[in-house]
């Protein structure tokens, strides 16, 4: 009897030891996680980086959020901050989930967090240490599933060729900041995601290079993907022996027994680099400020492979990346910063406004003392007549300015720099937001960062000021920016970006007069414009309104008796430039800011008689934020700089 009893004991035991297991390892691990880093596991240090993640969940239902923990900064200077970046993931049960970020890496001191939690409870949680994944090399992109080894170090020293598949590459055209060039064959197009198809178009315009080459399954040119980037038409192949011309494009001839596969193509708009026999070899295609390279033949293909002049071939194409140069003028930040905190919408009254109120102050107090040293009135009366005219004053001056600006709790002022250069439709921005604070409250605006990504500025002097995180959570309407504030504190954001801004023009010299032409298809009214040519300032009297065309002549004699460029003239030409402005914000930040930006004009093209160098005003925010509640009162203002070429001008 106790013997059985002893043997249902040692059988429950077990079978209850059995089930625990099973529920605890369910609880303990229904998540899993996988990441890739940059790319292939190598970033660059304060350049924009994809990370990849891939959840799993072998449990029930999980609703939860994915954060990327990126900490910057220094523990001796003060200055550590960590930003997150967040996503709300639903993971129904034996289900899989890829999710995409983009994130900016300041330093490899600090660790990268990368957890999976639900509400508090962080379920799958890893710890990057960066210092194994960080490459000072710009980097090559290769895609294929033939890559051939010896690729990855025939490029010049200050690349490093990486092999990626095309499920990790970003979402957004930012990603691809640490990236000189990308190499795929045509058919990996199709492999995309619609994020990532378009995040790839959108860097090409912006100043991406892209080479891809040809593939023999002709289907493939009719894939969307394919037809949107490339529109080339196939109409067939030849078998080509070699091809002497290359040695005009990279100094190698191609002479190989198994002869080249060429494909028959029509690309429109694009200029082909090297024929042989009629037949286009490599095409060459303008896509906004960027660049893509198609090879007519499969640079993997064995003939090719075995080339001697592949390296060459290589180096050649590589020295066809476009080159930007729509970087903005250097304009001192700190003097930015300081001209919109002093010109914040939280602030003290205006001294013409201020002083009045304290005439009529000081003079009843006055009039009521000489009354009762007169004995015209009582001593009792005149000092609660002071008294009362005291508290009406702090009472007045609480509303009119405390409880004003309390009540208002925060603002928000933005300044934008526009950096056009010739007739290119794509414009170069870089955004300053100042946000203010006089109650402990987080800012939280819902932006598209898709294309406009925010980094935020440490202040000028970190002990004055507690450094607080930054969140950036997706959504599905886009994304949202959450930016925690100390009460009466300030914090900055930047962003640059590249967008369209549809202001087009020309300066011609007819003989010795200058003729400009402006056309405004863009919303924006461009007022106070000035421009400097020939060492000269000249001031524009006519605003440039939305859909409007503008021509002017200037005659040799105007040109010749408008005077040399100096400071002096700079400083007045400002003053009466900034006095045209409307509201008190856009006056100050004209006033400090354009001075400071013609001095460095005058310094960039001085002696370039064949440059005109336009400025002008837009008094209100290029791209708005939208806030959520509580309701936010703020300004903006945009300075617009354009560089074009005077046809018929001398050097």
């Amino acid at each position: 009897m106790d013997l059985d009893r002893f043997g249902k004991m040692i059988r429950f035991s077990f079978l209850q030891a059995f089930f625990i297991s099973i529920s605890l390892s369910v609880w303990a691990a229904p998540v899993s996680m996988e990441y890739q880093l940059g790319f292939n596991g190598l970033f660059q240090l304060k350049k924009w980086t994809p990370i990849t993640v891939t959840l799993e969940n072998r449990g029930r239902d999980i609703q939860g959020t994915l954060e990327i923990v990126v900490t910057s900064g220094s523990e001796f200077w003060r200055d550590v901050q960590a930003t997150t970046y967040a996503l709300a993931v639903e993971l129904p049960s034996q289900s899989k989930k890829l999710c995409s970020f983009t994130v900016l890496i300041h330093t490899f001191a600090h660790p990268l967090v990368i957890r999976f939690r639900q509400g508090p409870t962080v379920l799958v949680s890893e710890t990057l240490n960066l210092r194994n994944y960080f490459t000072e090399k710009q980097l090559v992109l290769m895609l294929g599933e033939k890559v051939s080894p010896d690729f990855l170090t025939m490029l010049p020293p200050e690349y490093q060729t990486v092999t990626i598949r095309p499920e990790y590459l970003p979402e957004t055209w930012y990603g691809y900041e640490g990236a000189g060039l990308m190499i795929l064959p045509v058919g990996t197009l199709k492999s995309l995601r619609e994020k990532q198809f378009r995040a790839l178009q959108e860097w090409i315009e912006r100043g991406g290079y892209l080479v891809t080459s040809a593939d023999l399954h002709y289907g493939i040119f009719n894939d969307e993907n394919v037809r949107q980037l490339l529109e080339v038409r196939v109409t067939g192949f030849e078998k080509i022996p070699a091809v002497p011309g290359l040695k005009s494009f990279c100094g190698h001839s191609l002479i190989n027994k198994e002869p080249l596969l060429v494909l028959k193509t029509e690309m429109p708009g694009a200029l082909a680099l090297l024929t042989e026999k009629g037949l286009p070899l490599i095409l060459q295609k303008q896509m906004g400020l960027g660049r893509i390279v198609f090879l007519a033949f499969d640079y993997q293909a064995g003939s090719f492979l075995v080339w001697p002049g592949k390296e060459a071939f290589w180096k050649k194409i590589l020295s066809l990346k476009p080159v930007l140069d729509l970087q903005p003028l250097e304009l001192d930040q700190q003097i930015i910063q300081n001209t919109l905190i002093a010109a914040m919408p939280l602030h003290f009254p205006d001294l013409w406004l201020v002083f009045p109120v304290l005439v009529v102050y000081f003079g009843l107090f006055w009039v009521i003392l000489r009354k009762s040293k007169k004995e015209q009135i009582k001593p009792l009366t005149a000092l609660l007549g002071c008294a009362a005219l005291s508290v009406l004053l702090a009472g007045g001056t609480w509303t009119w300015f405390y409880y004003k600006n309390h009540s208002e709790q925060i603002s928000v002022n933005r300044f934008w720099h526009l950096k056009k250069s010739d007739n290119r439709d794509l414009t170069f921005c870089r955004s300053l937001t100042g946000l203010y604070a006089v109650k402990n409250i987080p800012y939280r605006f819902a932006y598209d960062l898709t294309d406009h990504p925010a980094v935020p500025l440490l202040p000028a002097k970190l002990n004055e000021q507690v450094l607080r995180s930054l969140s950036l959570e997706g959504t599905k309407k886009g994304q949202r920016l959450t930016v925690s504030l100390e009460k009466w504190s300030y914090r900055f954001l930047v962003m640059n970006l590249i967008v369209p801004l549809p202001i087009s023009g020309k300066a011609v010299m007819e003989g010795n007069d200058l003729v400009l032409e402006f056309n405004n298809a863009s919303p924006y009214t461009i007022k106070n414009g000035c421009f400097y040519f020939q060492e000269r300032l000249f001031m524009l009297a006519e605003d440039l309104l939305p859909g409007q065309t503008l021509k002017k002549r200037f005659s040799e004699k105007e040109i010749n008796e408008q005077e040399m460029f100096s400071e002096i003239l700079a400083e007045k030409t400002v003053k009466e430039l900034a006095d045209r402005a409307a509201g008190r914000y856009a006056r100050s930040v004209e006033k400090i800011v354009a001075f400071e930006a013609l001095t460095r004009i005058e310094k960039a093209v001085a002696k370039r008689n064949n440059i005109l160098h336009f400025c002008g005003w837009m008094e209100e925010d290029f791209l708005p934020l939208v806030f959520e509640e509580p309701a936010i009162q703020g300004n903006g203002v945009t300075f617009f700089e354009w560089t074009l070429p005077v046809q018929g001008a001398e050097e």
